[in-house]
């Protein structure tokens, strides 16, 4: 890895080897490292996916300004980037913002109506708000569309013909 960036200082490391150096780093706990190598290969070729990439590194950071401009400007690369959308939801969510991440995961929904990810993500947010039951029928809807993780919470959630379902229902990592 050293060796990459002893290349990069150089320039002569490309665009997507930097960007792997820069997923690397961040996942070695090296945020500052992640987005100085981000930096350098967005200075090569500027694309939405490295500006989420470098959100991403920018959020473990604990720079979230910085990670929310990153992603504003991927979105204004291509205004429809799901990955740009879901990773914005999450820090707004992290940010309390939840107006603002459920805008956002609406959003996925309806560019991919396809994916339950987009469905699943939004019935949990839904359920942090208060919403159960709508948070509960786009779980539902994942489901049907095939994300195991919500059948899982169906089924760890499941109610008996005629009960009503109890409480706050599927929030991750919380076990009744």
């Amino acid at each position: 890895m050293e060796d990459l960036a002893l290349l990069a200082e150089r320039g002569w490391a490309t665009a997507g080897e930097l960007t792997m150096l820069g997923r690397l780093r961040r996942a070695a706990g090296d945020t500052r490292g992640a987005v100085v190598a981000l930096t350098a290969a967005m200075d090569r070729e500027e694309t939405a996916a490295r500006r989420v990439e470098r959100a991403l590194a920018f959020a473990a950071a604990g720079m979230a300004s910085a990670a929310f401009n990153d992603l504003a400007m991927a979105l204004r690369l291509e205004p429809e980037n799901r990955a740009a959308l879901r990773t914005r939801a999450m820090l707004s969510q992290q940010e309390g913002r939840l107006e603002e991440a459920l805008a956002d995961l609406a959003r996925v929904v309806e560019l991919a109506p396809e994916d339950g990810a987009g469905y699943y993500e939004m019935g949990l947010l839904l359920g942090e708000t208060g919403q159960f039951e709508l948070g509960v029928a786009f779980i539902d809807e994942a489901a049907r569309r095939g994300h195991e993780a919500a059948r899982a919470a169906q089924a760890r959630f499941a109610r008996p013909p005629g009960r009503a379902r109890r409480g706050p229902p599927l929030k991750p990592g919380v076990v009744r």
